[in-house]
């Protein structure tokens, strides 16, 4: 097709239409029109970026915003595109800025629009655009909380504003406000998947009474929030009558997720449901200690349901739902993961030899998670704990971090993770602990399911998997939740943790 100038705003509307209706397909098209009518134009770079974006392509897309960001540095979108980007990546969005001008440019927009803010211009879109400059990251967050408390003072507010508080002050763990605006956003849009996933997190962290309908509404996000692992090829498996037939059981979440979530196929068998299990490469050999499927397949990608003769697929979370597994179903009974007795031997025979407790410490994950200001615990504030006797500490921080070898030397731990290959191995490290210490990571869902006595780090976060309601034992009967009052401030958490240690060792 043949395009000329003059086709131009045409595609723009025509983008801007599919974006408003949810047609991702469509998006796609007219992005690649616009892309070739105005490879340079700041409204062309921002929609291609956004169709790269929901294909998973992000670093096409980061290339395309950042371009635009060069093209026209006091435009506010692709920098808001990039906070989107890097919020749907969970990559932290240094990652993302491929252009020295990015910072100058956020700088000079979040002063223009709070300078706005004070002569009260901003509409409802403007304050959104605001709040997520200022809550990306940690040195401008207090001030995205700020604002928060103050726009809640309002009476009415817009879908994207409203939106945009309920993440703010789940961050920040205000469930009174939360509740108050995610309850505003869902009245404006129910039929809307995201909105009806959102709405079920934020019930379970008001407690048990809406468990059924938000374990549902996990299900049936899966098309959405997993895509490249969604098993479309078959039915999505909501408790159909199989008649001997067969079901594909497939990770659609992280690690941490999958762990917790793994005790649900022990309903399975009990039941008489034949099943093929999938999972993370680096998850399964631990998982096949799960047992009873017909077969655990191994493969970096997801199998073909069909191939494998299974008529439906459902993912590990959505058996919750379509199992009708209640809270005492799965609280207090963690998955028996059990490592080979033959992983990681030379490491196992070091841990034995040390003194004392050994204690593992998972003190931080991957430096490249846009939250790893918001989880991980800085040196400094584990200087606390060197004043405990009587423990050997065991790194079991798996990342390769700048301040690891900092950490390892100032506790004086060993450190074994350089001859991790998988979580079997890891696994098997932890079996030979006394205890854990771990923030909210893949490692405390590990340690936890081998049933360690663990002390888990959080943030203020709103966060199902350590809490629910009151209940602060949801999933695990071993862990004690130590809750940090503002976000990146550790400092008291650990000087309560190191009181409870000293209490437990006795």
């Amino acid at each position: 097709m043949e395009l000329a100038p003059e086709d131009l705003p045409t595609c723009q509307e025509w983008a801007i239409a599919c974006i408003e209706a949810g047609d991702a397909d469509g998006m796609a098209r007219a992005a690649d029109r616009l892309r070739r009518l105005a490879p340079r134009d700041r409204i062309s770079l921002n929609m291609w970026g956004l169709a790269c974006m929901n294909r998973f392509e992000f670093d096409q897309a980061a290339e395309a915003f950042c371009t635009a960001v060069e093209v026209e540095p006091q435009a506010i979108g692709a920098l808001v595109n990039i906070e989107v980007l890097s919020m749907r990546s969970l990559r932290h969005r240094r990652f993302f800025e491929k252009t020295p001008m990015i910072a100058a440019a956020r700088a000079g927009a979040i002063q223009r629009l709070k300078e706005s803010y004070s002569r009260a211009e901003l509409d409802d879109g403007e304050l959104k655009d605001l709040l997520m400059l200022l809550a990306g990251g940690q040195e401008t967050f207090a001030e995205a909380l700020e604002l928060a408390h103050d726009l809640a003072r309002r009476e009415k507010f817009s879908l994207v504003l409203a939106n945009q508080l309920t993440m703010i002050f789940q961050l920040a763990g205000d469930l009174r406000n939360t509740q108050r605006f995610d309850s505003i956003v869902f009245g404006l849009d129910p039929s809307s998947a995201f909105v009806r996933f959102g709405h079920a997190q934020v019930c379970l962290f008001g407690g048990y009474d809406g468990w059924a309908r938000s374990w549902e509404a996990f299900r049936d996000y899966v098309p959405h929030s997993s895509p490249a692992v969604f098993a479309r090829e078959v039915p999505t498996w909501t408790g159909q009558a199989l008649g001997g037939g067969k079901i594909l059981v497939y990770q659609e979440q992280g690690i941490g997720d999958a762990i917790l979530a793994l005790r649900a196929v022990a309903h399975l068998p009990k039941r008489g449901i034949r099943f093929d299990l999938w999972v993370n490469p680096a998850l399964a050999g631990l998982a096949r200690s799960v047992g009873g499927f017909e077969r655990l397949i191994e493969t970096a990608a997801r199998p073909d349901a069909r191939k494998l003769g299974c008529e439906f697929a459902i993912s590990l979370l959505g058996l919750i739902s379509t199992l009708q597994l209640r809270p005492e179903d799965l609280a207090g009974h963690p998955t028996v993961l059990v490592p080979s007795a033959d992983r990681a031997l030379s490491v196992r025979e070091r841990l034995r030899a040390l003194p004392g407790l050994r204690i593992g410490l998972a003190y931080a994950g991957s430096p490249m998670r846009r939250d790893d200001w918001f989880r991980a615990v800085p040196l400094q504030a584990l200087a606390a704990l060197t004043r405990l006797r009587g423990v050997s500490w065991v790194n079991l921080t798996f990342d390769p971090r700048p301040d690891r070898e900092e950490v390892v030397r100032l506790l004086e731990a060993l450190d074994p993770m350089d001859q991790v290959l998988d979580y079997e191995d890891t696994a098997a490290i932890i079996s030979e602990l006394d205890a854990v210490v771990a923030i909210d990571s893949s490692v405390a869902h590990l340690a936890a399911s081998l049933g360690k006595r663990q002390w888990v780090l959080v943030p203020p976060m709103l966060d199902w998997r350590w809490q629910i309601g009151e209940d602060t034992k949801p999933w695990w009967p071993t862990v004690t939740l130590l809750r940090a009052r503002e976000p990146g401030q550790w400092d008291d958490v650990i000087a309560e943790l190191a009181r409870q240690l000293e209490v437990w060792r006795g």
